[in-house]
């Protein structure tokens, strides 16, 4: 049986003009004497209903979309830390003596197509593709930092990290977001040790195993949390 149709006396009664529950058992039953509803009142009721669902799916929109723009920021502070990071190296590279192990794959590193290119720009308008593989040169350059200081633990590291090439007295504290231009020296410095205590290849697998049902920290988390590991895994080196 469809909607609006009962039984009487064993056959099948059209309701379908018929009101709610009491309006139809009356129709069944004449002896039950239910108290039904005018056709006018219910009429008031379910425009009434109808309007509060109308207004419950456009609250739903706007709480899906809402989601949606803050999801959106957060991409876009990775993007940006991805970008300051990228160029405060590109800087700092200058500092280092050409017969250093491992400058020229540090500078190559730097350098990859999509990374280079949109740091550059400070470019946010990008597809997911294009963020997917930003990520993916980000990591290699990170694993390049590794690598650079592994080759050279019998270097001085005070030729390249000194108040002559950072302002590390500058204490000043930024929030780190999507406007942010640039960061202090000291968390730099912070970044770059942590690079290269613990290989970031090494770091993002753990950390995608880590995850429950593919949620993932904010970037900001997810930056404390390669620091802080970097340092009780290989404290002495950090």
């Amino acid at each position: 049986m469809g909607f609006g149709t009962t039984v009487k006396n064993g056959e099948i009664v059209d309701n379908t003009d018929l009101w709610g529950y009491t309006k139809t058992m009356n129709e069944i039953d004449p002896d039950a004497k239910l108290v039904e509803m005018d056709t006018k009142s219910a009429n008031i009721i379910l425009n009434d209903l109808q309007t509060t669902e109308n207004k419950l799916k456009i609250l739903k929109n706007l709480s899906a979309l809402n989601n949606g723009q803050k999801l959106n920021r957060q991409f876009n502070i990775d993007l940006n830390q991805t970008y300051i990071f990228r160029n405060k190296l590109n800087k700092f590279i200058h500092n280092i003596p050409d017969d250093w192990n491992k400058k020229q794959e540090l500078i190559s590193a730097i350098n990859q197509s999509l990374l280079s290119k949109y740091s550059d720009s400070k470019t946010f308008d990008i597809s997911n593709d294009e963020r997917t593989e930003i990520k993916k040169e980000y990591i290699q350059l990170q694993d390049a930092i590794y690598d650079f200081f592994k080759f050279n633990n019998d270097k001085d590291l005070s030729l390249i990290i000194n108040p002559e090439t950072l302002s590390l007295t500058n204490n000043v504290s930024q929030i780190l977001n999507e406007k942010t231009d640039d960061l202090d020296d000291n968390s730099f410095i912070w970044w770059l040790a942590s690079r290269a205590s613990v290989k970031a290849s090494d770091f993002y697998s753990l950390y995608a195993k880590s995850m429950l049902d593919g949620i993932a920290p904010i970037p900001s988390q997810e930056l404390a949390i390669y620091t802080a590991f970097s340092f009780v895994v290989n404290g002495p080196e950090f």
